[in-house]
């Protein structure tokens, strides 16, 4: 039998939002829903990770896309994707190009959120005029770096607290979340 490279723990840990979710929860409720992942076993996952109780924390109605993003995978890849970064919620500007997120039209809950549905220029398309001040764009800009060191390195069962991101510790954490960034950051 050939030996292949993918691994359920290689699209859990590379593909998903796992990691960064992980790194909120306890050790032995972040492998659990790994194996829930790994099984198949959607619905069981928001519960366990606390999603459904989290009221307080919005959402992202959307999926979210970099413009300048958009155009590279077209050129690079023939095709557009959804990059998982731009997906979390306390990510407002791609971190690679410092432009804010536009919500495409392809919703994230309701009647799709178990269907595939490709980012393509049609679904991303947005009329939304999104702005920050030069202050508030490298403010954010930390937070996306932080998340973005999340997702990519090596993960490890580590809590959040361990990971040295203070910026965004301070935001995620704070009952009103983003919102409170001018006043950490001020």
């Amino acid at each position: 039998m050939p030996d292949y490279q993918y691994t359920s723990d290689y699209f859990v840990h590379k593909h998903t939002l796992f990691p960064y979710i992980a790194s909120f929860l306890p050790e032995d409720r972040a492998r659990e829903i790994s194996a829930l992942m790994k099984d198949g076993q959607v619905s069981l996952i928001y519960n366990k990770s606390g999603l459904i109780s989290s009221c307080s924390i919005n959402q992202n109605r959307q999926f979210r896309y970099c413009p300048e993003c958009m155009k590279e995978d077209i050129q690079n890849f023939g095709e557009m994707y959804w990059h998982r970064l731009h997906q979390i919620t306390e990510v407002l500007i791609c971190p690679k190009h410092k432009v804010p997120l536009q919500n495409s039209r392809v919703l994230m809950r309701g009647a799709y959120r178990q269907s595939f549905i490709a980012a393509d220029e049609e679904n991303c398309i947005s009329n939304e005029a999104i702005g920050f001040s030069p202050d508030a764009i490298e403010k954010l800009f930390m937070i996306a770096e932080d998340v973005q060191q999340v997702l990519t390195r090596e993960f490890t069962y580590q809590n959040i607290d361990k990971h040295n991101l203070s910026h965004t510790i301070a935001i995620i954490s704070s009952p009103t979340g983003i919102l409170n960034a001018e006043i950490f950051f001020g």
